[in-house]
């Protein structure tokens, strides 16, 4: 039995070893709604190949994801399994495809291939949409009907987890991730975040500009889908590997603004969206000196920033909100745990986000979220 096994191992550790590297990489989106090989060894290639994809796609983004990528309607129809069913039964291949992938008719008690029935289809959705590929549905589907039947699924599953994988797929779920971790209500369906509520975030999310020749406006959301802060995905942690430099983009919320002038990233807006409205954690420069791009703004960078982000909020009918200096001076002071944090940073951090404005209003509120206090932005 020893020697079998040896045997086995052996062969195991020859057949990775002959795995070839991928003669090319294609781009990362491609390689994620292409079907994997059924050969081993070609799979295990193409996966390396989404590996070297991955890497090549986060070069490529050091400032975060490019708004142009991310210009997509997101609206679709209310019932959007009905959408997608009908849809996907228009091609008579794909439906016996289903039924004998996923025994779609056993499972529903129904013979559904031979009229391509939409109904049926689009219940067995609703209880197991969460099974299918992303590859599968992109030749038939939209990006926004995939995205919200993801989104609208009742479990996690294969859909879910090719999501997180996929760039841009994972920053319209942290429209709504972050409502989730941040503030949403319950009571709501499942204490689910409207769907209407992410298209109006996202317009957000597309509409903000600074309006000032050289400076561009990237997004970035926090690393993994678990994380409510945290370290950015494009932006975040880097280690020097020779001194053990710890550096990066720090996201005080679920996603950020990323400013950059002359193509340099000089600030970084935290934000958090929820059902209230959209929560600014953050409006911090990238270095603390030599700042000469600030004198390119026409007023102080703080209420600058708030202005032009609540005009944009404004017109998508999103409340803005903005997290009082005590409190974010306290929580950060928390999550510092054993590092050091000096009274003097505490000092600066209630000054910066207390300080009068000139224009704005601060209107007291009933907003405490994750032991931050928050009041709303108007005019």
């Amino acid at each position: 039995m020893d020697d079998l096994m040896e045997q086995l191992l052996s062969e195991s550790r020859a057949a990775r070893r002959r795995i070839p590297e991928p003669q090319q990489v294609r781009p990362l989106t491609d390689l994620l709604t292409r079907p994997p090989p059924e050969d081993w060894t070609e799979q295990k290639t193409f996966e390396r190949e989404i590996e070297l994809a991955e890497k090549a796609f986060k070069a490529a983004h050091p400032l975060g994801l490019n708004r142009s990528e991310l210009e997509v309607a997101l609206e679709v129809g209310d019932d959007v399994r009905l959408v997608c069913a009908q849809k996907l039964c228009q091609n008579e291949r794909l439906v016996r495809y289903l039924d004998a992938q996923y025994d779609i008719a056993s499972r529903c008690g129904k013979d559904w291939v031979s009229s391509a029935d939409a109904t049926v289809l689009a219940r067995w959705l609703e209880d197991n949409g969460h099974e299918l590929h992303i590859w599968e549905l992109s030749r038939f589907l939209s990006f926004a009907e995939i995205a919200r039947l993801s989104h609208e699924s009742r479990y996690s599953g294969t859909l879910l987890n090719e999501v997180y994988k996929h760039p841009y797929h994972m920053y319209v779920h942290k429209l709504a991730l972050s409502a989730w971790h941040w503030y949403t209500p319950y009571g709501e369906p499942g204490s689910r975040f409207p769907w209407q509520k992410v298209v109006d975030f996202h317009k957000v999310f597309m509409g903000f500009e600074l309006g000032l020749p050289g400076f561009e406006i990237h997004i970035d959301h926090s690393h993994y889908f678990c994380n409510m802060r945290g370290w950015g995905e494009y932006t975040g942690r880097t280690v020097d590997p020779v001194t053990g430099a710890v550096s990066g983009t720090w996201i005080d919320g679920e996603l950020a603004f990323v400013v950059s002038y002359g193509g340099k990233h000089v600030m970084t807006i935290g934000v958090s969206t929820t059902y209230a409205g959209l929560l600014v954690n953050q409006v911090q420069l990238r270095q603390k000196k030599g700042n000469r791009w600030l004198y390119k703004l026409p007023e102080p960078y703080f209420e600058y920033v708030l202005k032009k982000l609540l005009k944009v909020c404004q017109e998508h009918g999103v409340a803005l909100y903005l997290v009082t200096g005590d409190s974010l001076a306290k929580r950060i002071k928390e999550l510092y745990k054993d590092r050091k944090f000096s009274r003097e940073a505490g000092r600066h951090i209630v000054q910066t986000y207390n300080q009068p404005f000139v224009q704005l209003q601060r209107v007291p509120v009933d907003l405490t979220v994750n032991q931050h206090k928050y009041c709303q932005i108007t005019v």
